[in-house]
């Protein structure tokens, strides 16, 4: 790698400046980002809103930067360093609190507007510091070398790619689950700085002094004591903004997402400041569990792809299953939760016939193995990339492929109290247009919330009531809460026959949801917006109507301003800078 400077140890210097400002940038995002999703109620859309409020800063940044004279180049590349290892902390602090100061009521989804507002927040400063550091950067290296700048500005963002990186598994991999959010943005900061520090000791950029005053401080900071006491106080003010009344009993932060439990008694589950579920709550799991048990016909082997965990596993042993594998992608917040839940719910989990396994339930199913006669998977809507790889055609071929002669698969969608119609409608049909084209029987029925039972035997696959009551009996089981008599309740033919009529028809113009182009994402995204009253729901079922249109908008900024710089008869290597700039952007 050569960048252009006059020693060897010159250019290591240079090249650890760069990697430190690469550490420092991508690390911070990623913080601000899981942040920023806690804040916003968990979803695709907040994590869109937090990165285009940083390119925004990067953008706004960079054109500061840009416009002040070169001489300025190494005082302003080492303040930018120095304050973009500062500014996490107050970022960071503005997402924990800006719900309350926005007022945002608790338990509630932000307004489009609010959600704006706190994305731009907490997102502006850090990106226009990473946009102003890098094009000073660029500046200094430039002025420093042999008059090559294309070679410095090349270098600048080869090893800042490096510095990212590593920075990215840095953070994701060891920071996140071994230190609180606080503490590991000091520590990430202290660390990345370290890189930077024998350039500014050297000269190659000013803040020979104070950039060591900024790594002393960042590394007091992660080791200090009261950085543990304000970690609580926020993780507490976070939680009380996100839900009324409601005491924060235990928190902690994975590689996947940001748990929280609270409540006395019964406790509540926030998984990325969304709910998942309450618990204890044993007539509620008895009655769910004994229904999701009868919709196989003999549930010998048994496997659970989460939802289970928090009451429903100790009622679902209870119909005989040899073996009863659950499945968790995230081992930490499985032990968060396991240290709340009753006795009965822990020696259920200690039952010999259950198996526990932690790795990715696609990684899982694609292996071979003994078939299954039942696959649980009770999810909540698929409102991100990672809880929308279980609801793709792919998903759903890998699931039948475990799936026994007889077995039948069970998911849950949000369903209508009444009528399928709305966001809701779309985001039921969505997921029924995939699974029809993944299994030959698929049938549905009524919530909230509803339950698609799919398979390939269309004898098994029953929500016939007298047939799902006749398996019941046949186990024998002794219950206070459930008796035969309420699958009619549960599953009424009526019923039954509406909503299939209304996901047929719904279906018909959707294709499936795939790896490449998740469509149950966009539309759970839409009916999440519009329960929260959002403004945003309208453009996003515009945009799920029309990808066509949706592309278009999204390329047409960048192919307008490459005509516009082609027309100007421009250099070809700065045309193709820019439109290769603009497209990626886009």
């Amino acid at each position: 790698m050569a960048i252009p400077t006059r020693s060897a140890r010159e250019r290591w210097r240079w090249a650890g400046l760069f990697a430190a400002a690469g550490a420092l940038g991508f690390g911070t995002q990623i913080y601000l980002l899981r942040e920023v999703l806690v804040a916003l109620g968990g979803d695709e859309a907040a994590v869109g809103l937090g990165l285009g409020a940083w390119l925004l800063g990067i953008a706004l940044g960079a054109g500061v930067a840009r416009a002040l004279p070169w001489p300025s180049a190494r005082a302003l590349a080492a303040g930018g360093l120095g304050l973009l290892a500062l500014a996490g902390w107050p970022a960071m602090i503005a997402a924990r609190l800006g719900r309350g100061w926005l007022g945002v009521p608790a338990g509630e989804l932000p307004s489009l507007g609010a959600a704006l507002l706190l994305a731009l927040g907490i997102f502006v400063l850090p990106g226009a510091l990473v946009g102003g550091t890098f094009v000073a950067l660029a500046a200094a290296a430039t002025a420093a070398g042999d008059r090559d700048g294309q070679r410095a500005i090349g270098a600048l963002y080869v090893v800042e790619a490096l510095g990212s990186l590593a920075a990215g598994l840095l953070v994701s991999l060891v920071l996140v689950p071994l230190r609180p959010p606080l503490a590991g943005m000091a520590l990430l900061a202290a660390l990345a700085l370290a890189l930077g520090l024998p350039a500014a000791w050297g000269g190659l950029v000013a803040g020979r002094w104070a950039l060591p005053l900024v790594f002393l401080g960042a590394l007091g900071a992660a080791l200090a004591p009261p950085t543990a006491r304000l970690e609580e106080q926020l993780q507490r003010a976070r939680f009380g903004a996100l839900v009324r009344e409601l005491p924060l009993l235990d928190w902690a932060d994975t590689p996947y997402q940001s748990i929280a439990i609270g409540g006395g008694e019964v406790r509540a589950l926030f998984a990325s400041g969304q709910y998942v579920a309450s618990f204890p709550d044993p007539e509620a799991d008895e009655a769910r569990a004994h229904e999701l048990m009868a919709l196989a016909e003999r549930p010998r082997r048994v496997l659970a792809l989460g939802g289970v965990e928090t009451g429903l596993l100790r009622f679902c042993l209870r119909h005989g299953p040899e073996r009863l594998d659950l499945v968790l992608l995230d081992r930490r917040a499985f032990e968060v939760v396991r240290r709340h839940l009753g006795p009965e719910d822990a020696r259920a989990l200690a039952d010999p016939r259950v198996r526990l396994r932690f790795e990715d339930p696609r990684r899982f199913l694609a292996r071979a193995g003994e078939p299954y006669d039942l696959v649980l998977l009770l999810a909540p809507d698929p409102t991100t990339l990672l809880a929308a790889r279980t609801t793709t055609l792919e998903f759903h071929r890998l699931v039948r492929a475990r799936l026994g002669p007889r077995g039948v698969f069970v998911s849950s969608f949000s369903a209508g109290a009444n009528a399928q119609s709305g966001p809701t409608g779309a985001l039921g049909a969505a997921l029924y247009r995939t699974l029809v084209e993944a299994f030959p029987v698929v049938r549905a029925a009524p919530g909230p919330p509803g339950l698609f039972v799919a398979g390939e035997d269309p004898d098994a696959v029953s929500l016939d009531p007298e047939r799902l009551a006749a398996r019941y009996r046949s186990r024998g089981i002794e219950s206070e809460v459930f008796v035969a008599e309420l699958f009619p309740v549960l599953f009424p033919p009526e019923r039954v026959a509406t909503l299939a009529r209304e996901l047929e028809a719904g279906a018909r113009e959707l294709g499936p949801s795939r790896d490449g182009r998740p469509r149950a994402l966009l539309r759970a995204l839409v009916r999440r917006q519009e329960l929260g009253g959002s403004g945003g729901a309208a453009l996003l079922a515009w945009g799920a109507a029309h990808p066509g249109w949706l592309a278009l908008a999204t390329l047409g900024p960048s192919a307008l301003a490459v005509l516009i710089v082609a027309a100007r008869r421009r250099a070809a290597a700065r045309l193709a800078a820019v439109h290769a700039t603009l497209a990626t952007g886009a």
